[in-house]
């Protein structure tokens, strides 16, 4: 073939293309790192964390950990607390700013569907408090690494509460 030919055959192709509807299109998304995706989702969460308001008078505290998986429209499924913080109220609000997520897709390299992630969610009333909090979380989480390999698989995040208004 000439290179009059290749190029009238390489102009008919990409006319085809572009003539059809965007719509008709397959977009392809790329998956992000886990360390992207993380971040993402504590953004997220952070986002939701921040309005919920929290009386001053209540002020309550704790580190609860909210268990969920990724749905295919990247929303929140199966969400259940994890490890209770000692407050219902810190529970309650744990759990209603992981149902509001929106961030979950695309899933990170080398997740599946049904991915267990996990929000490590933290309210404390003063700085000392955020600190002893953190390290008890801290303490759990190695336990809860080392207590079998299918706690390796989970992605977990960590995140502070609303201040208290």
């Amino acid at each position: 073939m000439n290179k009059l030919s290749i190029f009238a055959m390489s102009v008919a192709v990409t006319a085809s293309l572009l003539a059809t509807p965007l719509a008709s299109q397959e977009i392809v998304v790329s998956p992000t790192s886990p360390s992207e995706f993380v971040d993402n989702v504590q953004k997220d969460l952070d986002r939701h964390l921040r309005q919920i308001r929290v009386s001053p008078q209540s002020a309550p505290s704790g580190a609860a950990s909210v268990r969920f998986t990724a749905g295919v429209d990247g929303r929140p499924e199966n969400v259940t607390i994890y490890r209770k913080s000692g407050s219902s109220q810190v529970d309650r609000a744990s759990r209603r700013a992981v149902s509001r997520l929106s961030s979950l897709s695309p899933l990170p390299r080398g997740s599946a569907n049904g991915q267990v992630i996990q929000a490590n969610i933290i309210f404390a009333n003063n700085e000392k408090q955020a600190e002893r909090l953190s390290r008890q979380l801290a303490r759990e989480e190695s336990r809860r690494l080392a207590s079998s390999p299918a706690e390796r698989s989970v992605l977990a995040l960590t995140v502070g509460g609303p201040p208290v208004s």
